[in-house]
């Protein structure tokens, strides 16, 4: 899984050792035999259930629009936002366009 890491290995490793037998000695990431039982249905279920998209915030840096970066985030969330979080950014959007043009 991340053995080609050799310091989280051996960070997971020392926490298994120092605390034996407490749920802080075992890795978040499950074991291969956990992880490999996990199915997309799963990972659905996970997000319908517990998923608060309320809370998302997204930071850009960089020469990109306010326009195209909300292009860019709005379809891989589109499952997931909330109307919203977009009807907000839309009128952001033309609250900067109003100043551009002023």
């Amino acid at each position: 899984m991340y053995r080609d890491s050799p310091d989280d290995s051996i960070q997971d490793e020392l926490d298994e050792l120092v605390f034996e037998n407490h749920a802080l000695g075992r890795n978040i990431l499950g074991t291969e035999d956990t992880v490999g039982n996990f199915s997309q249905q799963d990972f659905f279920d996970f997000i319908a259930t517990r998923l608060d998209t309320s809370q998302i915030i997204f930071s850009v840096v960089g020469n990109i629009s306010f326009k195209n970066a909300l292009k860019q985030i709005e379809l891989p969330c589109l499952p997931f936002y909330q109307n919203e979080v977009f009807i907000f950014a839309a009128a952001f959007l033309a609250i900067l366009q109003r100043k551009k043009q002023q």
